[in-house]
């Protein structure tokens, strides 16, 4: 990888000025069928103030030990892409994740936690891609090095853009290798559902899994890839209304985009797989297990965030006595509470990782319940918000109602409650309104749901990992007592 640009100060971390300048790089942007600059464009500006400031917390005191690990060599690096190989170290990689997740109170999820976990999973695999296909371990351990070591953020795309029913396969816009060369391979096709990679320094583009039996060699292609990369054009849907408010913690934006490539070059340094069907089920399975992990932790942040919510919510209305506020308050907090106990036991339960590295991965089956049980029931933790918060959800005044000489002191009587000020409960109400009902809050639901592959591959998953042993010996045991009833045949 080219690395010139990112190394001019090696002993320098990067800093939110070196993001920003490193977006005028020529990438070709386009928003509501315009060029347009990603460093000033104000679709972009939440998402890539967030950037900025979380680069900041990389070399701050009180975050630096935590998302920053020093080698024997001398040289720091993310922590967020070092393999874990201990209890302890999942258990960092999980705060990690807390710590993004709180810094943007849930509402984004495409970091360093996600990109350095999939680093991480490909890295514990290099050696074994090495022998499916020589040259790609090297591919592997320049882009870890460069990325990790750069504080780079790189972004994930594998979804293919949704096509007619029917349609036959060469007809389709999948993304495919298109020309070999000595040199590498041009490809041509799109990606969709690529998550903020208008603002990142690399993109990571693959094949889902699931889908490699039924398609053919030359639609089976990985690689790294730079944004400003000739031949690419990214794509993005137009911003959510209100959110990119300037200065609102909650007007965050990730910006999902549609990747189109035009007969674009891909150098066999920066090429995963190419046809290589071994290396590209190798390759999704290493990263699953890392994405999983970081979409429960922010899951889970989001959760508690709206149980809390729901306490202050009870308190400022007065209705904390009630019993049925009551059964809701405390039906939120048990949801929250069980998937904090699920993911700490994950942690805690260590297994070894897809590949040869050493590295190790959460308990895969606790950390499944998890995030299944944490898709279930958020909504019924938001749910809570809405019951708690009523009518007032809606008739919420802004801070210009409560500041005005004529209307104000109407708002302090009517929504003031006991205390006649209503600048609490109303700051309450407008941040549950935002989490709630915002278009932002709506697309970040529907991405929960895409981005695990919703209830049937959810509940797919689960089943291959359940364990039916036990409860099988225990109705052959008590069939075998019960010989004497002609249950011999259904023992055996």
């Amino acid at each position: 990888m080219e690395t010139s640009q990112v190394f001019e100060t090696a002993d320098a971390p990067r800093t939110g000025a070196d993001f920003r300048r490193a977006l005028a790089d020529g990438r070709s942007v386009w928003v509501d069928g315009k060029a347009v600059d990603v460093a000033s464009h104000p679709l972009f500006a939440s998402a890539v103030g967030v950037v900025e400031r979380l680069l900041a917390r990389h070399a701050s005191p009180e975050a630096r030990e935590l998302l920053t690990a020093t080698g024997p060599d001398g040289v720091t690096r993310g922590r967020w892409a070092v393999p874990p190989r201990s209890a302890q170290d999942l258990r960092r990689v999980g705060q990690v994740s807390t710590l993004f997740a709180e810094e943007t109170h849930g509402m984004m999820g495409r970091l360093w936690d996600t990109s350095g976990g999939c680093l991480a999973g490909l890295l514990n695999v290099s050696k074994d891609a090495e022998a499916l296909r020589p040259g790609t371990q090297a591919v592997i351990e320049r882009a870890w090095e460069d990325i990790s070591r750069g504080l780079l953020l790189c972004n994930v795309a594998f979804v293919d853009p949704p096509h007619g029913r029917g349609l036959p396969a060469h007809l389709k816009n999948t993304l495919r290798v298109v020309e070999r060369r000595a040199d590498g391979v041009v490809v041509r096709g799109a990606k969709a559902l690529c998550t903020g990679a208008a603002y990142s320094d690399e993109l990571l583009v693959l094949r889902v899994g699931y889908e490699l039996p039924n398609i053919d060699d030359s639609a089976v292609v990985g690689f790294f890839v730079k944004p400003a990369t000739p031949g690419l054009r990214i794509l993005c849907r137009p911003g959510l209304g209100g959110a990119h408010r300037e200065g609102d913690p909650l007007a965050v934006d990730e910006v999902d985009t549609w990747l189109v490539f035009e007969d674009v070059f891909i150098p066999h340094r920066r090429l995963l797989y190419a046809g290589e069907k071994d290396v590209a089920a190798l390759v999704w399975k290493a990263m699953m297990t890392w994405d999983k992990h970081g979409f429960v932790r922010r899951l889970l942040t989001r959760m508690e965030l709206l149980f809390g919510l729901s306490f202050l919510m009870s308190k400022a209305l007065g209705v904390g006595h009630y019993p049925s506020a009551q059964k809701v308050f405390r039906d939120a907090g048990r949801h929250a509470a069980l998937v904090a106990r699920l993911v700490a036991f994950a942690e805690a339960s260590p297994q070894p990782a897809p590949g040869s590295g050493g590295a190790v991965r959460p308990e895969p089956l606790s950390l499944q319940l998890a995030l299944q049980y944490a898709l279930e029931h958020l909504p019924e933790v938001a749910r809570a918000v809405e019951l708690l918060g009523g009518q007032g959800l809606v008739l919420n005044p802004s801070q210009a109602d409560l500041g005005s000489e004529e209307v104000g002191r109407h708002y302090a009587e009517y929504f003031g409650g006991d205390t006649g000020d209503p600048s609490h409960r109303a700051a309450l109400m407008g941040v549950a309104a935002e989490l709630l009902g915002s278009r932002s809050a709506q697309r970040q639901r529907l991405l929960d749901y895409y981005g695990t592959g919703g209830d049937q591959a959810l509940t797919l998953q689960l089943t291959e990992m359940l364990d039916a042993g036990r409860g099988v010996r225990l109705v052959r045991r008590l069939l075998e007592q019960r010989e004497g009833d002609g249950t011999r045949e259904l023992s055996s």
